[in-house]
């Protein structure tokens, strides 16, 4: 992996083996960390060739936001090449996005567009296998003595969505398991669109598979275990619906599982977390209804910066929520997965009726059949997207 792409999986590294500002971004001091042709200049920032550019360089995606895909000044491109003392200061803006309420009120079976996506029954359990392994997820926790990128965790991987690929209307599945599973992004109103690292969600749209789902439904009922993952950038600290960062679902009242930010009634007693915070929906065959609900809500710990969210829900039954590597909610969710529909849908930055818009954006996307560990956990935070 090399170039852009390669310094945007680099990224996330930030204190382990890789340099980072405060806004985390990558900071380099040398070439050789930019990756194949990759430029460190004195801002402390890669650059790659671009023709466009007067100077022939522009900032990769691993650079702060507002100067990602930037060109980079003449003055500035004269100096690239050696070792620099860090990164100088650049000016990216301020960086702040509004607090506004972003969604609907509580769930219902009203409003938005439905897609025209059908996930159908496999015939076979089979499409539940492992894959082949994407790397050592063995490693040390701060990063292999050789300087090479820290790996992220394989075992256990249904699906893995990258959303740094900057264009096109396919998100391939790099899960290396059969079959592969692509999601589509089908847009509304300009929503979603690629930007720097990833995919920008603005209240309309969605990425989701169009075909069968059932890889996802039969590899989790298997083992009534799973790991749901992402990294996302919000761009509204408080939302509602709750808005939907991945789902497997058929609308707004009946889900196999969510993992959303914000919410409405999701603890009407105490309001916690509201609007700022994440919540995670899980249906058993023990749970309420096919809504998932109640949800297990975080604290109010959004930020408007990149995030690593997951949903755990591990063989004693625990239902967890952690965020940048901790646990920041948990209860007990027992039942198995025996319930959940051949007709729900895996879908990314909305519900699958368009009508729990996500407002941010999606950099990484992964579900597992298992509850990765707390170490599996943060060795994926180190890795980054």
């Amino acid at each position: 992996m090399g170039g852009r792409l390669w310094l945007a999986v680099a990224a996330g590294s930030c204190g382990v083996w890789l340099g980072c500002n405060a806004s985390g971004a990558f900071a380099c001091e040398t070439n050789s960390q930019c990756g194949d042709g990759g430029l460190c200049q004195s801002t402390g920032y890669c650059s790659f060739d671009d023709d466009e550019c007067e100077s022939g360089q522009a900032y990769g995606g691993a650079a702060p936001p507002g100067v990602a895909g930037k060109c980079v000044p003449v003055d500035d491109a004269e100096t690239a090449g050696g070792d620099t003392t860090g990164p100088q200061p650049v000016s990216t803006g301020d960086g702040e996005g509004d607090a506004t309420t972003t969604g609907g009120d509580v769930d219902d079976s009203s409003g938005g567009d439905t897609l025209a996506l059908t996930s159908g029954a496999s015939t076979s359990a089979a499409e539940s296998s492992t894959g082949p392994e994407l790397g050592d997820s063995s490693g040390d926790d701060d990063g292999s003595s050789s300087g090479e990128p820290i790996a992220r965790v394989t075992d256990g991987l249904l699906v893995l969505y990258e959303f740094t690929i900057g264009s096109g209307d396919i998100v391939e599945d790099l899960s290396g398991t059969d079959p592969a599973m692509p999601l589509s992004v089908q847009p509304v109103g300009g929503s979603p669109s690629w930007v720097a690292g990833g995919l920008h969600f603005d209240g309309g749209g969605i990425a989701a598979v169009q075909g069968s789902s059932s890889k996802v439904r039969l590899g989790l009922q298997a083992t009534n275990t799973l790991s749901v993952e992402a990294w996302v950038t919000p761009s509204e600290l408080s939302q509602e619906g709750p808005s939907r960062i991945v789902t497997f679902s058929l609308d707004s009242t009946e889900r196999s599982f969510t993992l959303g930010h914000g919410g409405v009634t999701e603890n009407p007693d105490t309001m916690l977390g509201f609007g700022e915070s994440f919540v995670a929906r899980l249906q058993t065959t023990d749970s309420m209804g096919t809504n998932g609900t109640p949800g297990l809500v975080t604290e109010s710990l959004v930020e408007l910066e990149p995030m690593h969210v997951v949903m755990t829900h591990d063989e004693d039954s625990e239902f967890s929520v952690w965020v940048d590597g901790e646990l920041v909610a948990s209860e007990a969710r027992t039942g198995t997965f025996d319930n959940w529909s051949t007709e729900h849908v895996l879908g990314v930055g909305n519900e699958i009726s368009l009508n729990r818009p996500y407002f941010g954006t999606v950099h990484l996307v992964a579900v597992y059949d298992r509850a990765l560990s707390q170490s599996e956990i943060q060795q994926n935070h180190a890795a980054g997207y």
